[in-house]
C-alpha cells in the first residue's frame, strides 16, 4: 500500500511543496477571474521562515477563493468573544456544493437510526458523501495551522489530478482556519508589529480574551462563543472526522498523530477510537511514502477520560485526529539540534527507530516551510482514506456509532434531575448544557418512582438509550479513575487532561443515576428555559422584597441592583417571612418601582423567585456599598484570571484590571481579587518591560513599594480574595495565621473531594453544608489562630474517603483542614480559598462564594432595628 500511496503523492509533487505550486484553474472549476498562488498573493510561501500572514490576510484570500471558485464557499458564522468574525470553509465540487443541504439532511438522519434499518442506512451512504472538519490555530502561538489549511484549500481550488478529484467528488471537506480568530489576530499582528525591533516577538498575555491555552477546554461547558460556534457546525454538518491541528514542544516528534496513549473511558465507542487510530495511521504512512521523517504516533495524549478534550462530538462518531507538529523558535524560526543529532522523533533515546516512531527524524534542523508540508501531507492523507471509501465512513461513524448509543448498556437506564433543586439557575443551566449538545431530555407529567424513591411532577428524565447517551452519561456520571497500568509494577497512567468532568457536581445539581428500568409519564422537550417566576404583590412602603440567597444565580441580582444605584441589604441570620424560612444572607429590598423592575429582570432570566414582605425582617445584617468596585490582579498570561474576567463580565460585575499605575491608588477600589498563580513574584516583577513595547508598561511589576501598597489598603479597610495557590500570596502579604497542610504525598489532580460549609458564615451564605469542591493539589489550611477568623469551609474529618468524583492518594492528609477562611485584618478583610472556586469557569457552584465577599467585604452592619429603618449606607458607621 505505501507504494500505490506513493505513485499517488508523487504523481502530484505540487501538493506538497507550495513552492513549486502553479495556478492551474481549469474554467469549469472557476465562477471567475484567476485564483492567485499564496506566494502571489501573501508575497511569500505559507511557511517562510520569519513570515506570517495577519488575520486579515487570510481571511481576505480565502474569501477570494470562494468568490472565484465554484469548489469552495467561505462563510463568516459567527462572533468571537471580541466580536470578530469567525469563519469556516467548505471545499468539495460544485455538485456536492450544489447539494450541500441535501448532505447535511442525509448525514443528519444516519446520525440518529431510529427508523432507518441497516439496509436503508447503507443506501443512504451511497447517497450522499462524508463530511470532514480541520480545525486550526486552537492555540494562537500555534501557527502552522493556519497557513497549512491556506494551502490546502488553494490546492483543492486549483489542481486537477487524481487525488483531488477523488477528495472533491467523494467527500465535503469543511475547514475551520482559526478557531480562535481573535488570539491570531493579536498575535500575528503584534509578531508583524514587533519586525525589526529588539523586543520580543511573542504576544505577551492570554490570546483567548477570557481561555487563553484553555480555548479547548471548553468543548462541553460551551461558555464561550467560539466553542459554541464550533459545536454548531458540528450539528450542522456531521463530520466523520475532525482533525485537530496543535503544535507540541521543539523535541517532540515532527508531527504527532494517533492511535493513542491510555486510559480510555467506558463512554466513547470503540468505532470512534478505531476510526481514529487507523486514521492516524494512513497519515503517518502517506507521509513516510512522500519521506517525512520524525513521524510518531501512540505513548502520548491520554485525552479520552474526560469530555473536555475528548469532545462532544467523540461521542457522536466524529473521530478526533489530534497532530501535534514539533514547535518552532519564537513561532517561525528554525530549531537547530543542540548536540549536533538528529532531533527528536520518539521515546527512544539516540533516534533509534521504534513501533512509535519508525522512521526517525534525519536532519538536525526543524524549519517552518517543513512544519507547514507536515500538516498539508497529514492533511491529505486523512482525507484520502476517507475519500477512498467514503461510505464505510458514513455508515460506520454516523450510523453505527448511533446504533449502539441506542442499545448501549455500560451505562444506568436514565438519569434523573428531581424538581424543586435549592438553585433553580443551576438546574437550568445544566439543562442547557445537555439541550444544546443535543441530549433529549424529558419531563414528568406527574411523580412517578424510580429505584425505590418518589420524584415530583417536573422532574427531567435523561434517558440513556439515544444517540447522545454515552455523551450524556460522560458528563453526569460520577467518576471513579481505574488502575490503569502499563503493567502490574508499572506506576498508574494518567490521562492527559483533568480526572473527572462531572457536571452536576461543578453545578450544584443534584442528579440520580437509575440503574434499572421505569415506567413515568414523560414529555420530549424542545428547548429549555428558566423556571417561571411570578412577582409577588408588590409590599407595603416599610416592607421589602425578598431573595433567597441559595444560587449562584443572585450574582446576577447583585450587580443588577448595584448598576441600578439600589439600596440593598443583606441579612446576618435565618428569619421567617410569610410562611417561608429565609437563609443567612437573604438580599432584602427597599420596594420601588424600579426596584422591581429590576428583580423581575433578573428573575426570569435564572428563574429566582423573588418575594415581598409588607414587613421589612427586624433581623441584624449588612448594607451593601453602592457602586462596589472590582480590581482584578490577575498576572499577565494566567489563564485563572482570564476565567475570572469571563465571570465578572458574565455577571455584570464592575470591574477593571489592576494595573502598574494603580497602586498608588488602590483606594479606588472596594475589593481586589487574586487570581489562582498570583504570587509576589507576579506582583512585585510583573512584565520585562525592557522586552515589549510601551503600551506594555501597564504590566510592570508594581515592586517592593506596590506590594507594601497592597498590604496597606487591606489593613486600612481593603476587602481582599485570594483564589487557589494565591492564597498563599495572601498570607505572605498579610502574615495570616495558617498553615499549608498539603504535601507531595497528597495526589489529587483535577477531582471533586466532599467538603463542608458553613452557611451562617458570609462567604458560605446559600451554600449547601455539604457539597464537593474542585481539587487539584491545592493548598488546604490549618488555622493556628481562629480569634480574628471565620472558616467557611473544610474537608470533613470522618471516617469516610475524601473523593467525590475522580482519583484521589494521600487526600487523607486534607482531613480537619479549611478551604474557605475569612480574616480580620487592621480595618480591613481576606478571603482566602486554598482551591480556584472559579476552575475554567466550570465549577459555578463556587461562584456564589466569590460573589458573596465582592460586595459583603466593602459593606456596613445594621442592627435588627436599622434594618427595619432602612438607613442609607452613607449615614451608617464603618465596621
Amino acid at each position: 500500500m505505501v507504494g500505490v500511496l506513493a505513485a499517488l503523492f508523487m504523481s502530484a509533487p505540487a501538493q506538497h511543496s507550495q513552492q513549486n505550486q502553479k495556478t492551474t484553474v481549469a474554467a469549469v472549476n472557476s465562477k471567475g477571474g484567476s485564483i492567485p498562488s499564496p506566494k502571489q498573493y501573501f508575497g511569500f510561501d505559507m511557511g517562510a521562515t520569519g513570515e506570517l500572514q495577519t488575520w486579515d490576510q487570510a481571511t481576505d484570500y480565502l474569501r477570494l477563493i470562494g468568490d472565484r471558485s465554484n469548489l469552495v464557499t467561505y462563510t463568516n458564522f459567527a462572533k468571537t468573544s471580541l466580536g470578530n468574525d469567525y469563519p469556516y470553509v467548505l471545499v468539495s465540487s460544485a455538485k456536492n456544493l450544489g447539494n450541500i443541504k441535501q448532505i447535511m439532511a442525509d448525514n443528519a438522519k444516519l446520525s440518529d437510526p431510529r427508523g432507518l434499518s441497516a439496509k436503508q442506512a447503507q443506501d443512504l451512504a451511497k447517497k450522499t458523501v462524508p463530511v470532514v472538519y480541520v480545525e486550526g490555530t486552537i492555540h494562537s502561538t500555534e501557527e502552522v495551522g493556519t497557513p497549512s489549511i491556506i494551502n490546502a484549500i488553494y490546492r483543492l481550488a486549483t489542481e486537477k489530478s487524481d487525488f483531488t478529484n477523488r477528495v472533491l467528488n467523494n467527500t465535503v471537506m469543511l475547514f475551520v482556519p482559526s478557531q480562535n480568530p481573535d488570539g491570531q489576530m493579536l498575535v500575528n499582528d503584534y509578531f508583524n508589529q514587533t519586525a525589526d525591533t529588539s523586543y520580543s516577538r511573542i504576544y505577551p498575555d492570554l490570546y483567548s480574551h477570557y481561555a487563553g491555552h484553555d480555548d479547548n477546554r471548553d468543548w462541553y461547558q460551551f461558555n464561550l462563543p467560539e466553542s459554541r460556534a464550533r459545536e454548531q457546525l458540528f450539528e450542522m454538518y456531521h463530520p466523520v472526522y475532525q482533525e485537530l491541528i496543535h503544535q507540541d514542544a521543539s523535541n517532540a516528534p515532527r508531527l504527532y498523530t494517533a492511535p493513542y496513549e491510555e486510559p480510555l473511558g467506558n463512554e466513547i465507542d470503540p468505532n470512534t477510537i478505531e476510526t481514529a487510530g487507523k486514521l492516524g495511521l494512513s497519515q503517518a504512512e502517506a507521509m513516510t511514502a512522500v519521506g517525512d521523517t520524525g513521524v510518531g504516533h501512540g505513548n502520548s495524549y491520554g485525552v479520552f477520560w474526560t469530555a473536555d478534550v475528548a469532545d462532544r462530538d467523540s461521542y457522536t462518531g466524529s473521530s478526533i485526529l489530534i497532530n501535534e507538529i514539533a514547535q518552532l523558535n519564537n513561532l517561525v524560526y528554525p530549531v537547530t539540534s543542540t548536540n549536533g543529532k538528529p532531533l527528536a522523533c520518539g521515546p527512544i533515546s539516540d533516534q533509534a527507530n521504534s513501533m512509535d516512531c519508525p522512521n526517525p527524524y534525519n536532519s538536525t534542523t526543524w524549519t517552518f516551510e517543513q512544519a507547514v508540508k507536515y500538516t498539508d501531507d497529514a492533511i491529505y492523507g486523512a482525507v484520502d482514506e476517507v475519500a477512498k471509501d467514503p461510505q464505510t465512513y458514513l455508515y460506520n461513524n454516523l450510523y453505527t456509532v448511533a446504533s449502539d448509543a441506542m442499545t448501549w448498556t455500560g451505562g444506568p437506564y436514565a438519569y434523573v434531575v428531581p424538581a424543586n433543586q435549592r438553585d433553580p439557575y443551576a438546574v437550568y443551566q445544566l439543562l442547557s448544557t445537555l439541550d444544546f449538545s443535543k441530549v433529549e431530555i424529558n419531563q414528568a407529567t406527574a411523580a412517578f418512582s424510580a429505584n425505590g424513591k418518589t420524584y415530583p411532577a417536573g422532574s427531567w428524565v435523561i434517558k440513556v438509550q439515544q444517540p447522545l447517551g454515552r455523551y450524556a452519561s460522560e458528563i453526569l456520571n460520577v467518576d471513579q479513575y481505574p488502575d490503569v497500568r502499563a503493567c502490574s509494577t508499572c506506576p498508574l497512567i494518567f490521562p492527559y487532561s483533568e480526572m473527572t468532568d462531572n457536571l452536576p457536581m461543578e453545578l450544584g445539581v443534584t442528579v440520580d443515576s437509575v440503574k434499572t428500568a421505569f415506567d413515568a409519564p414523560l414529555k420530549l422537550l424542545h428547548g429549555i428555559a428558566p423556571a417561571k417566576v411570578t412577582m409577588p404583590p408588590a409590599p407595603a412602603t416599610h416592607g421589602a422584597y425578598l431573595v433567597d440567597p441559595n444560587s449562584y444565580g443572585i450574582a446576577s441580582f447583585l450587580s443588577a441592583l448595584q448598576s441600578a444605584n439600589l439600596q440593598t441589604f443583606r441579612t446576618a441570620a435565618q428569619f421567617t417571612s410569610a410562611g417561608h424560612t429565609f437563609a443567612p444572607g437573604t438580599i432584602v429590598i427597599p420596594p420601588s418601582g424600579q426596584a422591581r423592575s429590576v428583580l423581575q429582570k433578573a428573575a426570569a432570566a435564572t428563574g429566582i423567585p423573588v418575594y415581598a414582605s409588607n414587613q421589612t425582617p427586624q433581623v441584624q445584617g449588612f448594607a451593601l456599598k453602592p457602586g462596589t468596585k472590582v480590581g482584578l490582579i490577575r498576572g499577565l498570561n494566567q489563564q485563572p484570571g482570564g476565567w475570572l474576567e469571563y465571570m465578572m463580565d458574565e455577571y455584570h460585575v464592575n470591574w477593571q484590571a489592576v494595573t502598574h499605575d494603580d497602586y498608588a491608588d488602590l483606594g479606588q477600589f472596594d475589593t481586589i481579587i487574586l487570581g489562582d498563580g498570583v504570587s509576589q513574584n507576579t506582583i512585585q516583577n510583573g512584565l520585562n518591560t525592557a522586552n515589549y513595547p510601551p503600551d506594555w508598561a501597564w504590566a510592570a511589576g508594581a515592586g517592593a513599594t506596590g506590594w507594601s501598597e497592597l498590604h496597606d489598603w487591606v489593613t486600612g479597610g481593603g476587602n481582599l480574595i485570594a483564589l487557589g495557590s494565591a492564597s498563599t500570596t495572601a498570607q505572605q502579604l498579610l502574615g495570616l495565621p495558617m498553615q499549608n497542610v498539603r504535601t507531595s504525598a497528597v495526589n489529587v489532580p483535577g477531582s471533586d473531594l466532599r467538603a463542608t460549609y458553613d452557611p451562617t458564615v458570609p462567604a458560605a451564605w446559600g451554600m449547601p453544608q455539604q457539597w464537593p469542591v474542585w481539587y487539584d493539589n491545592n493548598p488546604a489550611w490549618k488555622i493556628t489562630d481562629t480569634t480574628n477568623a471565620q472558616v467557611a469551609s473544610s474537608y470533613p474529618n470522618d471516617s469516610s474517603t475524601l473523593l467525590a468524583s475522580g482519583y484521589e492518594s494521600g487526600s487523607d492528609a486534607l482531613k480537619g483542614a479549611s478551604n474557605i477562611a475569612t480574616f480580620k485584618v487592621g480595618n480591613g478583610q481576606a478571603t482566602i480559598a486554598g482551591t480556584d472556586l472559579n476552575f475554567r469557569a466550570w465549577t459555578k457552584v463556587d461562584w456564589l462564594v466569590v460573589a458573596n465577599m465582592i460586595y459583603q467585604g466593602p459593606s456596613k452592619p445594621v442592627s435588627a432595628t436599622q434594618m427595619v429603618s432602612q438607613p442609607s449606607f452613607a449615614t451608617l458607621s464603618a465596621h
